[in-house]
């Protein structure tokens, strides 16, 4: 998630306004929404005093808790769909309801947003499905103004008991009913949930977002991973934002664009037999004077870093900190370190530092690592040492460390000299990984990695339009673009209803439905097109899915009869 998402998401709740009016002594409450200048006022709520059995203090209690006799809400998956359908039908204004529709999807995913960030998928639809949302947006806006109180909640279990907390930390047993109603169960003393809400919540309210006085680079971390379902679009949107952030560095002649891509993008897919020696360095069989023999040879990120940390190789040892730090560099310092390198590397940065002399702090440019399937290798032994220099605080020369091969470098291979070098990840290369959690054949992302990316899920639905309008607009079909959204969004719903247990990240992207373009020329080959998209492209996802539950054809019937019903085919 980048610095402008975060200060997007503090925007959004420190601007909403939640009136909330008692009505029979916290029973039931009328809840009064503004925001933009739009009210949106909810006829009555309804809580209960409920008997909730804690298991560490080994007896019942009472606690307020929403009133399932009227809000029959809580599942085991993200339902986010039917609270909307279920809350909207509430407002006492009829004719905002559309509004108030789009409103509360806007509140769901800023909530998702505020929980995922660093948070397990265990938790977010716990809160998302079980509560009324308003306790929650709550929760978050009272931890951006008053962090010190909440942070106390690490140390002390009593203020669990206090509102909005106490709303927060059931657990819910769905599938146990007495009488018409669900039973849950409370988990005071286990409220990990909550805590990890806080600890995301603080993130926003502190926005400690490193930065070098020196180099800004705009609103992009050092690093992030977009995950998410198969199908959502998320090499494309790496490939965009990369082409984004670069697009400020290129040169006067602009005719060269797709050229000057190249140079400041670099694009890669991981797979299996990806290795160190393949991405930073190693010893290569080559051939000299018909001998094989071993040279050390540069891997692919190697090579990009020594492209872009030019400039900061150059003034190695010495830390960026003094105004025209980069006077100390010469062209000849640069054509030293550019060795190895193209001829075209040595002329841009020639031509950048002209440009730049006279400038008192300039700002390098950005360069761009694209990992396609990041989690398809293992990752422990292609990254190495540069788990270290991965950490945003160890960028440039403050994470310098020494390679395997540090010892045998020549002048095409070496980062700042020959003998016993040093490496490091300039401060101005930004990684974009893609990868999607639920692929089985590929190797587990873990944990002393994961904390030093920032982690951004492409959802299917949201993307879901505005990818169909892309695939589709060349097509005679462009205008069933609409109807193929909407039927591809509800069936998504159904793929992670209770029936088929399956997550959010089981969503079918939406490069899936687009591929209909390949079945149907105009509208009368429409229906027949749809079904070849089920039977050649989601029956086989789906039967993927269900592989190993011995439920695979009973669960393909299903979503069958599913989807001719969503689409309203024979």
């Amino acid at each position: 998630m980048g610095k402008k998402d975060i200060v997007h998401l503090k925007d959004f709740f420190q601007k909403i306004t939640i009136n909330v009016h008692e009505i029979k002594k916290d029973k039931e409450v009328e809840v009064e929404y503004i925001f933009n200048n739009e009210k949106y006022t909810v006829v009555p709520l309804y809580y209960w005093e409920e008997p909730t059995y804690d298991a560490n203090q080994k007896k019942k209690i009472k606690q307020i808790a929403l009133n399932l006799d009227e809000h029959d809400w809580p599942t085991k998956s993200d339902n986010t769909g039917e609270i909307v359908k279920e809350y909207a039908s509430l407002l006492k204004q009829k004719d905002k309801e559309k509004d108030f529709k789009e409103f509360l999807e806007n509140v769901g995913e800023k909530i998702r947003s505020a929980l995922e960030d660093g948070m397990g998928g265990q938790y977010w639809p716990t809160i998302l499905n079980n509560n009324h949302w308003h306790d929650v947006i709550i929760m978050i806006k009272n931890i951006l103004e008053n962090p010190d109180k909440y942070k106390k909640l690490y140390d002390d279990e009593k203020l669990i008991h206090e509102e909005p907390v106490n709303k927060l930390i059931y657990e819910w047993l769905p599938e146990i009913k007495r009488k018409g109603r669900y039973r849950r169960k409370a988990f005071h003393g286990h409220y990990e949930m909550i805590k990890n809400l806080i600890r995301n919540a603080l993130k926003y309210k502190n926005n400690n977002i490193k930065e070098n006085t020196n180099m800004d680079y705009g609103e992009s971390l050092f690093q992030t991973i977009l995950y998410g379902p198969p199908g959502t679009g998320k090499t494309h949107e790496a490939k965009e934002r990369a082409r984004k952030a670069v697009e400020e560095n290129f040169w006067k002649d602009k005719n060269q664009t797709e050229k000057q891509e190249e140079f400041f993008i670099q694009f890669i897919q991981f797979h299996p037999s990806f290795d160190y020696v393949d991405f930073i360095e190693g010893l290569k069989p080559t051939m000299i004077n018909g001998q094989v023999t071993f040279e050390l040879k540069n891997g692919i990120f190697k090579d990009f870093c020594r492209k872009a940390g030019v400039i900061e190789r150059a003034i190695f040892p010495n830390k960026i900190k003094d105004d025209y730090w980069h006077k100390s560099v010469s062209e000849s310092d640069i054509d030293a370190l550019c060795k190895g390198l193209s001829s075209e590397t040595s002329e841009y940065w020639k031509q950048w530092l002209s440009e730049n002399k006279s400038k008192k702090t300039p700002v390098l440019p950005k360069f761009v690592f694209i990992i396609d399937e990041i989690n398809r290798a293992d990752l422990s032994k292609v990254f190495g040492e540069l788990m270290y220099c991965l950490e945003p605080d160890y960028r440039g020369v403050e994470g310098k460390v020494k390679t395997q091969y540090c010892r045998l470098n020549s002048d095409e291979t070496c980062f700042i000299k020959k003998d016993d070098d040093w490496f490091f990840i300039p401060t101005n290369v930004l990684i974009l990984g893609t990868m999607n959690e639920i692929d089985r054949s590929v190797e587990f992302f873990d944990f002393a990695l994961r904390r030093r990316f920032v982690w951004e899920e492409m959802n299917a639905n949201d993307d879901m339009k505005k990818v169909l309008e892309s695939m589709l607009k060349e097509t005679n079909i462009r205008h069933k673009c609409d109807d193929l959204t909407n039927g591809a969004k509800e069936f998504n719903e159904k793929v992670i209803s209770n029936e088929f247990k399956l997550s959010r990240q089981y969503h079918i992207g939406p490069t899936y439905f687009g591929k209909i373009r390949d079945y149907c020329s105009n509208e009368d080959d429409y229906a027949q097109g749809l079904k070849s998209l089920f039977e050649k492209h989601i029956e086989p996802l789906l039967r993927e899915y269900a592989r190993g539950t011995n439920l695979e054809d009973e669960i393909i019937e299903k979503s069958q009869d599913e989807f001719k019903s969503i689409f309203k085919i024979d």
